[in-house]
């Protein structure tokens, strides 16, 4: 018996590891090929961040958690952010020929 749910344990979480892994998914490393398209989709990506950050500032907001100064910088910061991706592009955080990880210099 303990063997059994085990066994039905492992194939539920590689099952539900799976689903979480393919909704993630939103094929941006297989368009890395195509700069018009990755850079659509960074594109979008980077709006619906912006959306998602905004909400968050607002419902922080609402529920007390910060304060209308912070409310205040944190949407200057998200201003900001957009002023700089709509003047130089939305290639990502590391530009479309570093890669996915970052290279640290000493």
């Amino acid at each position: 018996m303990k063997k059994l749910l085990g066994i039905l344990g492992l194939v539920a979480v590689i099952g539900i590891g799976s689903f979480g892994f393919s909704y993630a998914s939103d094929g941006i490393v297989e368009n890395r090929t195509n700069k018009g398209n990755y850079e659509d989709r960074m594109e979008n990506r980077h709006n619906s961040m912006m959306d998602y950050h905004k909400e968050d500032v607002d419902k922080a907001l609402e529920n007390g958690d910060i304060s209308e100064e912070e409310a205040k910088e944190w949407n200057e910061h998200y201003e900001y952010m957009d002023e700089f991706h709509n003047e130089n592009g939305f290639r990502g955080c590391h530009g479309e020929r570093r890669g996915m990880g970052r290279r640290h210099h000493r």
